[in-house]
């Protein structure tokens, strides 16, 4: 009947149908059961995440909006606000486990009507649906064995006749195992030769010689050496970066030019800029608004390629990525409309947007999408 009567008042005018509709909605949620927080997709490319912040704890107050954790994408830090009203009664996944796949479940929030801590209880049987490494016992310890020695045969290793092997010959056969009667002479009145020894030793299979009675068995500490090397494992972000450099290495041809240019007008330009406004220009911001000027001249370049259509796309705006390095990798955040923008303006712009990239504070448009990137290894 409650559900029944929101149905009839929201025939009453466009706003006030849309208030009562969210309303509506909001109530039948909360009131269904605890709403369960999945790892979200934040970019086309990102197919698992990590949570690099916790922001709420259990037991904590969550209202629509706030900030539950920082999720590491492929690319960023992102925020994840909270869709719902209540309290976060259950985190599921905890700072920096690696490999969360998009969708699992991350965290349980209750409604206000409800024993967060039964809420919390009953979630704990709840999983993330991610793919975790299989523990599996440790096998048993190897026993050590001495190494079986073969003996040769000493009637069979006999010499057809000692006196026409010589010592070289005699030695290999015993470092090998061997029974010279076995091996066929070419020597002069069938005397054995070493080329004879060497030669039926790359006929035979590999592993099929016995070893020698006087081969050197080397005693193996049962102590491991202790490594001289750190394995540091690898974030999300810089496995993205290691896979889409190879991608774009090996799938896409390259071509280099280079060029000498003079920046003197560049230099006197920023100076007058200084002296007269107060404003400081880099040189990066210069040639980043040189480059979106030849972008708008030469539309050709400021285009994306399109394999699904067999074409090239050309972009309705000049959006230019600036490489940013931040302690967790790098990554190129998009200035747009570069072209469009005087470059006093896109110098605040370029100085914020790295800012956000190294405090990992950049929203999903700022680090997606850009027809062009420009990286300045300068000075300045």
């Amino acid at each position: 009947m409650y559900c029944g009567v929101f149905r009839n008042f929201v025939l009453f005018g466009s706003l006030f149908k849309v208030g009562l509709r969210q309303r509506y909605l909001h109530i039948c949620r909360v009131s269904a059961s605890p709403f369960q927080v999945k790892m979200p997709s934040l970019s086309p490319t990102m197919e698992d995440g990590s949570i690099a912040q916790w922001t709420k704890k259990e037991g904590d107050s969550v209202s629509v909006g706030d900030v539950l954790c920082e999720v590491q994408t492929d690319k960023a830090v992102v925020a994840l606000e909270s869709e719902e009203d209540g309290i976060l009664a259950k985190i599921l996944v905890p700072e920096k486990m690696p490999n969360v796949k998009v969708g699992a479940f991350i965290a349980v929030i209750a409604t206000s009507d409800e024993d967060w801590k039964e809420v919390a209880a009953s979630a704990a049987t709840l999983s993330p649906t991610t793919q975790q490494p299989k523990i599996s016992a440790p096998p048993p310890p190897a026993v050590e064995t001495a190494p079986k020695v073969l003996q040769p045969d000493v009637a069979a290793s006999a010499p057809r006749d000692s006196s026409r092997i010589g010592p070289a010959v005699r030695l290999l056969l015993q470092s090998h195992g061997l029974d010279g009667a076995a091996i066929p002479a070419s020597g002069p009145h069938g005397t054995l030769l070493k080329e004879d020894v060497l030669s039926y030793l790359t006929t035979q299979p590999s592993g099929s010689q016995a070893p020698s009675s006087e081969q050197v068995v080397v005693a193996v500490p049962s102590g491991s050496t202790p490594a001289l090397f750190t394995d540091i494992p690898l974030t999300t972000m810089r496995m993205t970066i290691a896979k889409r450099l190879t991608q774009s290495k090996t799938t896409i041809p390259h071509g280099f030019v280079r060029s000498v240019a003079s920046l003197d007008k560049i230099m006197d330009m920023r100076k007058q800029l200084k002296d007269r406004a107060g404003l400081k220009i880099s040189v990066n911001d210069m040639i980043i608004k040189a480059t979106a000027l030849g972008l708008r001249l030469v539309p050709e370049l400021n285009a994306l390629a399109d394999p699904a259509n067999n074409s090239c796309r050309t972009q309705p705006s000049v959006d230019i990525c600036m490489a940013v390095a931040t302690p967790a990798g790098l990554i190129t955040p998009i200035l747009q409309n570069v072209d469009r923008t005087p470059v006093t303006q896109l110098s605040v712009m370029a100085t914020n947007l790295a800012k956000r990239a190294r405090d990992g504070k950049l929203q999903l448009h700022e680090f997606q999408g850009g027809s062009f990137t420009v990286f300045i290894d300068l000075l300045m």
